[in-house]
Formats: C-alpha cells, sequence, structure tokens
C-alpha cells in the first residue's frame, strides 16, 4: 500500500487507502482440519477465493502464524484486482485447536482502495 500511495500523482486527488476489518458472516465454522495450514486450504477452497485468479486478481498469498496456545491466525492476500476502485483484499481466519482438530473460530476481510476509503470505510 504505501508504494501505491508514493506512485499515486497528487494531482489525481486520489488517497489510497485500507478499510477497516471487517468480520465476514460466510458460514465456514464446520470445516476441521489436522493443521492450521490445512484447514486454511480449505477455507480457501469452500469460500472459492482461488477460483478468482487469472480473471479478477493477479496474484493470491497465503500465510499461516501459530501460537503454542492452540490458536492460528491464517491470511489470505489477494493484490491485482481488475477494478478501478479496488487494488485487492485480504482475509483474516481465526483459528483453533480443539483436540486434535483445527477449527474456524472467524473470518474478516478488508479492501485496499486505489482511490481512497470514504468515511463509511468503504472503497471510493
Amino acid at each position: 500500500m504505501a508504494l501505491l500511495q508514493q506512485r499515486t500523482p497528487a494531482a489525481l486527488g486520489y488517497m489510497p487507502g485500507t478499510t477497516p476489518w471487517a468480520p465476514l458472516s460466510n458460514e465456514v465454522e464446520t470445516l476441521e482440519a489436522a493443521s492450521p495450514g490445512s484447514l486454511l486450504m480449505r477455507v480457501i477452497s469452500s469460500q472459492q477465493w482461488g477460483d478468482v485468479l487469472g480473471d479478477a486478481v493477479w496474484e493470491q498469498t497465503t500465510r499461516v502464524l501459530a501460537d503454542d496456545n492452540g490458536t492460528a491466525t491464517g491470511v489470505v492476500l489477494q493484490w491485482g484486482f481488475m477494478d478501478d476502485a479496488v487494488a485487492g483484499r485480504d482475509f483474516r481466519v481465526s483459528m483453533r485447536r480443539t483436540g486434535d482438530v483445527w477449527k474456524v473460530e472467524g473470518i474478516e476481510r478488508r479492501f485496499h482502495c486505489l482511490r481512497g476509503v470514504s468515511a463509511g470505510g468503504q472503497c471510493q
């Protein structure tokens, strides 16, 4: 985002920015896996986030950070939208280990806006 902000000419009047994280209401709480990485891949598949690659998004990166307390956070970073207002979006998946399986606790989403973020927290 910092590079996009630097490269956007001031004369355009745009202020690229990122919306706040917001809960995503998609139902994936029933998904389970043996590891946080496997669970994140199941979430990506069930939500069809990978289906946009090559059609609407140029790049997708996934990352998982697990701690020693039985929790993990997975992120799916999508950049290069073929859109004049949205440059990208991120998903943050909170996961918890219960016994021998990992389960989804919640999902949040945010957008990276080319022209700026409105007072209501949306891409302009």
